[in-house]
């Protein structure tokens, strides 16, 4: 992660970029990309346990963490929710004299949710209850836009020219892979890389969203340091026929363990060595009973999974 890190900021340098997006790999404080000394805004999303064993076993361990990203000095954005995760940024942002602004859910109004992506209204830079066109799936998305719109608010307002046209149009061609993206409708299969429990619960508060009541079958594959455990219990109530798999990484947990661990909570589990026998029985059987089919657990069987399905 060092090296890559380094080498995507030389880069940077020599490709003389006016803007650069930079996403901590893990954590925040003591990550690789955390080493410039400033910044035009720090932005911090929701926060959920995840990489324990590295981060802490509490919320607030990881909100140290994450809180390691702010600036002397520069603008901070929070966007999450949790009391004790806000109280941790707040204080490190009033420690190092940095801003802050909260990026409040209920800026996103009038919400619409389909398979086609998602609609909503705000008002930003002055302008009232404008309409925005978001090609995104997934409960999660409006309070992503939400902490989108709020940075811009605060981009402007230290002195970025940042248009509404320019904020529409952003939105509006706003590509994610792996995020509750379609990759095929006949039959339905979609792709949503959580990977952690409070990844999973937006999965299936977002299942439960699109298809109801009704269940779907899920193609999953999971790294054995995850907290797995929980995350099938609280995807199984919607799931009729797991395919377990075992994603190309030295940490994946064995496609037979995942299946074992569905089968004792009750869901009907089958355990394949590749990745490309559980897709062919997971899209038959989806086929044939007319049922949405998730791929779930991990972001690192993307490139297999896409490989499979072209």
């Amino acid at each position: 992660m060092l090296f890559r890190s380094a080498a995507a900021l030389k880069l940077f340098v020599d490709s003389k970029c006016d803007i650069v997006i930079l996403e901590t790999g893990m954590g925040g404080e003591l990550d690789a990309t955390n080493v410039c000394d400033s910044s035009l805004v720090s932005v911090i999303t929701d926060i959920g346990m995840d990489h324990e064993s590295y981060l802490g076993s509490t919320i607030r361990d990881i909100a140290s963490h994450k809180a390691g990203i702010i600036k002397p000095n520069c603008p901070i954005v929070f966007g999450g929710t949790d009391r004790d995760a806000m109280q941790i940024v707040y204080n490190r942002a009033k420690d190092l004299n940095a801003p802050i602004t909260i990026a409040e859910r209920n800026m996103i109004k009038n919400i619409r949710y389909s398979l086609s992506g998602t609609e909503f209204e705000s008002s930003i830079l002055g302008y009232n209850n404008i309409k925005f066109s978001l090609p995104l799936l997934g409960i999660y998305q409006p309070k992503n836009c939400a902490i989108v719109l709020k940075t811009v608010e605060v981009l402007k307002k230290y002195g970025l020219d940042i248009s509404l046209n320019s904020i529409t149009h952003g939105i509006r061609n706003t590509v994610w892979h792996g995020r509750f993206e379609i990759l095929r409708h006949k039959p339905l299969i979609i792709y949503d890389g959580a990977h952690n429990p409070h990844g999973m619960n937006m999965c299936v508060q977002s299942i439960k969203q699109y298809f109801g009541h009704s269940k779907v079958n899920v193609i999953m594959g999971v790294m054995s340091d995850k907290n797995y455990n929980d995350m099938l219990d609280i995807l199984c109530p919607c799931v009729s026929t797991a395919y377990a798999v075992t994603p190309n990484n030295p940490r994946a947990l064995y496609s037979s363990e995942l299946a074992e661990k569905f089968i004792q909570k009750g869901v009907n589990a089958l355990s394949f060595d590749t990745i490309d026998e559980g897709i062919k029985r997971a899209v038959a059987n989806s086929t044939l009973n007319s049922m949405p089919l998730l791929i779930i657990g991990t972001l690192y069987m993307y490139k297999d999974i896409m490989t499979e399905l072209i």
